[in-house]
C-alpha cells in the first residue's frame, strides 16, 4: 500500500491525501477540507463494505483517503492492483462537509465551523468559555466520583 501510495503521488495522480488513522476516515475528510478550504460530499454507506472493513471513524494502518481527478481513477486503482479503492465522495465548491448514508444526510457542516471547532475547542474549554452548562471538568468529576 505504502508504495502505491507513494506511485501515485510521483506520478501526479494523488492531489492530496490522508491517512485514516486518528479518527478514521471521518477525520481525514473534515482535515482535508480545513487544509484545503473547498467543501466535500461524502457517502458513507455501511451496506457496501467489505466483511471486516473499518468504519467511518475506525482507525486502520496503511489506508489512505486520496483526492484525485475523477478521470484519474483506474489509474489511481493500477498503483494498488490486490487492494480494494473506491469512490467515497467529491470534493465542491460549495464550502460544506456533508455526510450522506443510507438514512440520508447525518452531518452538513460549514467548513468555517470545522475550523473554528478544531482550532478552538481546546482553548475555550481551558479558559472556562466553552460550555454553556458548567465545564467538562465539573462533569468528568462527578462521572468518575460515580464510579465503583
Amino acid at each position: 500500500v505504502m508504495d502505491g501510495m507513494q506511485a501515485a503521488i510521483k506520478a501526479g495522480v494523488a492531489q492530496s491525501c490522508h491517512d485514516l488513522s486518528e479518527g478514521g476516515c471521518a477525520v481525514a475528510a473534515a482535515e482535508m477540507t480545513l487544509a484545503s478550504g473547498l467543501g466535500l460530499d461524502v457517502t458513507w454507506n455501511e451496506a457496501h463494505l467489505v466483511p471486516h472493513e473499518p468504519g467511518f471513524f475506525d482507525e486502520a494502518l496503511t489506508r489512505f483517503l486520496v483526492e484525485i481527478d475523477p478521470k484519474q481513477d483506474k489509474k489511481l486503482a493500477s498503483f494498488f492492483k490486490d487492494q480494494l479503492c473506491r469512490q467515497v465522495g467529491a470534493v465542491t465548491r460549495e464550502k460544506v462537509m456533508r455526510v450522506r448514508t443510507a438514512r440520508g444526510v447525518v452531518m452538513e457542516e460549514p467548513v468555517e465551523a470545522l475550523r473554528q471547532a478544531f482550532h478552538g475547542t481546546l482553548p475555550r474549554m481551558l479558559d472556562g468559555t466553552g460550555h454553556e452548562h458548567g465545564t467538562r471538568t465539573g462533569a468528568a468529576a462527578s462521572s468518575l466520583g460515580a464510579s465503583p
